[in-house]
């Protein structure tokens, strides 16, 4: 006969509780291993859910408690609830939560399982239950389970759980929060292969003729990017349109932003393929940076995605006819069910940086497209660590918030403080505490430590707690007393301190084992040097942490600030935004502080400039208001193709503005700039007209159309010159003076309004007159960039007062 604990284990998989391919299955599994998949409740409930779903209400179920003892505990003391009032056990069969969290009496454990297996309600499911006889485990099985508190870390269980269990909520982090299982994987793959129904995305992926490595990545990219529009649009099509049965609110909770992301990868998907087949003057790299930001509202998507298809589980198990109407459009839509389908997005998202990275490997240094990739890849992976974080803060939040229910005499001094105003949490655990005010005697306690605040509460009744004091974390330092066994109680014999900096209070802290004593003291430091990091005594700022109400960057590495709440680090006295580990690396703080080390001079303003090929043609010491190389007209017959050119590809077109909106717009933009804005009257459409930023404001010319007895069409600005289309008109006046059409007006259009960014100086920039491809600022000033090709260096192409010139990126931020 096997052991006992490998009787259960078998029982857990017949019961498809556990997969089939579970660790404890393996040859090399133990005892722990099974103690480990059992300690944090989670299992245990869906064992009862999965016998009988009417015992359980797995929405009270906390799904990934990772080490939060309070959500373990909670879990567990809700599956022996159930055990009480739904399978009728006695008391003496049943455990005790702390037997199996703190492994204290593992062989009451298995004795309570064995025990439900054996009941009426578990045998119904057509799997006999253990152990096979009546035999008792022997002795020594025996003495395995009550000494397993002696055989087990907590550092083998968090290997265990982030390795088997999936990422965490506190303390570790891991680089993927959402480790996704095979069967997600292979769903995705399903989806994103390419097996497009769309005849016309066939035909224009399929002319697409890939000679490198690199070639078929790029189609690759294109192909599960156009069927991933089409999983999009498959969900809005087939179930959120047709299902009715379901309420709105609760569609709103299920589909969440769904629609929205449809919009928005069908423009991102169009601007890819335009870029590919050479139909835009984008490229691939600067699509992706272009959507970054858009790319974030995945974050609220994959945080909300448990409770979305945990809606979606129980809406289907409670209402038959939504069943039906569900499986319904499941059959219309393919072989994929509805949950399935909902996981879709969460695993596209994650995989842009590295498909971006492969793309990356197989581009040479030298090729024109190496930086704008290298950046896409960059801006990817940041956008994947944002979408981790806002995750595991989507769940530290609930936990937060769960902790404050149950916390009765709430007595903080500042009464419109939340819990969750005091960080994260860091850890909690039950601890024997002895106070140095009075001779009273130790008091065993819960004590709760977030980044700001350590609590200290008394367990009543179940999940619920008394307040009885809170520390400032950063009034306290703790000490290690562990040449002092202070304790007469050998079951607390584990000491430490914590010590008013002031030598006010102190307080002598006792843990059950020296592992967690040290996994204490840790947390508590880990907290001191979050409220307080060590960085700032090396830096003139002064830091703070922060919460930031939208997503916000670091000022000094440029990369996201991750998270939902205390993201980073925010200075009081210079307002600049920082993570905490670059509070150090930051430029000295205050008006009169020093400008960040400049990068290696770039060797000439003449560099290629791709997206801005007109643009390249300037000189830096060339003023705007000096006459421009003349030019050829453009020749209709050999040029390009000035006809057939869609308006909407072009940089220089804004859609739908009307004038006020243009002087409005404009008004902050150098000389030069222009933009073709489509005319509105009365909310409709009458034609376009031409906008253009000169020394004294904004001119607005009327692109008029008429028609032509060769052409059919034609559009002008005056008669004296007539084009056939206004891409032709915008490119002919690009190079020619607009005087021939208005006499007081001789300038050409320069830069193209979407192609500049406005940034604000940050600090002075005063190059050596003799470095005449440089453009001198002065800190609070607005600069146009025109070009970030040199991104990589550290400069930036920018206009000023009419002239163009390098400027280092670092001392500029963004308007």
């Amino acid at each position: 006969m096997s052991e006992l604990w490998k009787q259960c284990g078998d029982w857990l998989v017949r019961l498809s509780v556990l997969p089939a391919n579970h660790r404890i299955t393996w040859p090399d599994a133990t005892v722990q291993d099974l103690a480990y998949a059992l300690r944090d409740g989670v299992l245990l409930c869906h064992l009862l859910h999965t016998i009988d779903c009417s015992t359980i209400d797995m929405r009270l179920v906390n799904q990934r408690p990772a080490l939060a003892q309070f959500l373990c505990l909670k879990n567990i003391r809700l599956f022996l609830a159930a055990l009480t009032k739904s399978f009728e056990m006695s008391e003496t069969d049943m455990f005790q939560p702390s037997m199996l969290y703190d492994y204290s009496d593992f062989a009451q454990v298995l004795h309570t399982l064995s025990r439900l297996s054996q009941t009426p309600r578990a045998t119904a499911k057509g799997q006999h239950g253990f152990p096979m006889n009546k035999n008792s485990p022997s002795q020594d099985e025996e003495q395995i389970y009550r000494a397993l508190e002696d055989l087990v870390t907590e550092d083998q269980y968090a290997d265990f759980y982030y390795k088997h269990l999936g990422g965490g909520n506190f303390g570790r982090r891991s680089s993927n929060y959402f480790a996704g299982n095979d069967k997600e994987e292979d769903i995705y793959e399903d989806l994103c292969s390419f097996n497009s129904q769309n005849k016309q995305l066939q035909n224009e992926i399929h002319t697409l003729q890939p000679k490198e490595k690199r070639d078929f990545i790029v189609k690759e990219l294109l192909e599960t990017e156009a069927n991933y529009v089409e999983v999009l649009n498959m969900l809005r099509k087939h179930f959120i349109r047709p299902i009715a049965t379901i309420k709105d609110q609760d569609k709103k909770v299920i589909f969440m932003n769904i629609k929205e992301l449809g919009e928005s990868h069908g423009g991102f998907y169009k601007e890819i393929l335009e870029a590919v087949t050479g139909k835009s003057r984008k490229r691939v790299g600067e699509v992706f940076l272009e959507y970054k930001e858009r790319f974030l509202k995945y974050g609220e998507y994959c945080a909300q995605l448990p409770k979305a298809t945990q809606l979606l589980d129980i809406l289907i198990n409670k209402d038959e006819s939504i069943k039906e109407e569900v499986t319904k459009c499941e059959k219309e839509a393919g072989k994929f069910k509805l949950g399935d389908l909902l996981t879709v997005p969460m695993q596209r998202i994650l995989k842009y940086h590295m498909l971006l990275q492969r793309l990356l490997q197989q581009t040479a240094s030298m090729h024109e497209e190496f930086h704008s990739i290298q950046q896409a890849y960059e801006a990817m992976l940041d956008v994947s660590e944002f979408i981790n974080e806002v995750k595991r803060d989507s769940e530290q939040l609930d936990l937060i918030k769960a902790i404050q229910v149950s916390i009765t005499d709430w007595n903080i001094q500042d009464i419109n403080m939340e819990l969750k105003d005091y960080g994260r949490l860091r850890k909690d655990s039950e601890l024997k505490i002895q106070s140095h005010d009075n001779t009273s005697k130790t008091k065993i306690r819960y004590v709760f430590v977030f980044d700001k605040m350590l609590l200290i509460c008394k367990q009543t009744r179940g999940d619920h707690y008394s307040f009885k004091e809170g520390l400032k974390v950063q009034d306290y330092k703790v000490q290690d007393v562990s040449s002092r066994r202070l304790s007469r109680d050998a079951r607390w014999a584990y000491s430490f301190m914590l010590v008013h900096k002031e030598d006010l209070h102190a307080y002598t802290l006792f843990a059950r084992t020296e592992e967690e004593k040290n996994k204490w003291i840790e947390a508590i430091k880990e907290a001191l040097n979050n409220e307080v990091p060590s960085q700032r005594f090396n830096s003139t700022h002064d830091p703070l942490m922060h919460t930031f109400d939208k997503p916000s960057s670091c000022q000094y590495c440029h990369k996201l600030l991750k998270g939902l709440f205390y993201q980073g680090y925010l200075c009081q006295k210079c307002q600049r935004s920082m993570h905490k580990e670059c509070i150090s690396l930051l430029s000295k703080c205050g008006p009169n502080s020093l400008p960040p080390s400049l990068p290696p001079r770039p060797p000439s303003i003449m560099l290629p400039s791709p997206t801005h090929s007109s643009l390249a043609r300037l000189s830096s010491t060339l003023s705007l208001t000096e006459e421009m190389p003349s030019s050829l007209p453009p020749t209709l017959s050999t040029g390009p193709d000035y006809v057939n050119t869609r308006i909407e590809e072009h940089s220089w077109f804004v859609g739908d503005m009307d004038r006020d909106q243009a002087n409005t717009s404009m008004q902050v933009y150098p000389v030069g700039t222009y933009l073709v804005r489509a005319r509105l009257q009365a909310g409709e459409r009458v034609g376009y007209a031409l906008s253009l930023r000169t020394v004294e404001d904004t001119k607005h010319m009327k692109i008029n159309v008429g028609e032509h007895t060769e052409w059919g069409t034609k559009c002008f600005l005056s008669e004296s010159r007539v084009f056939r289309s206004t891409v032709e008109l915008v490119s002919w006046y690009s190079h020619h003076s607009l005087k021939e059409s208005f006499s007081g007006l001789d300038m050409t259009l320069k830069f193209a309004y979407r192609d500049l960014s406005l940034v604000k100086a940050c600090y002075d920039f005063i190059p050596d007159q003799t470095e005449s491809n440089m453009l001198a600022f002065r800190s609070g000033e607005v600069l146009a960039v025109i070009d970030t090709m040199g991104d990589t260096g550290g400069w930036w192409k920018a206009v000023k007062d009419n002239r163009i010139g390098y400027i280092p990126k670092d001392f500029v931020s963004a308007c």
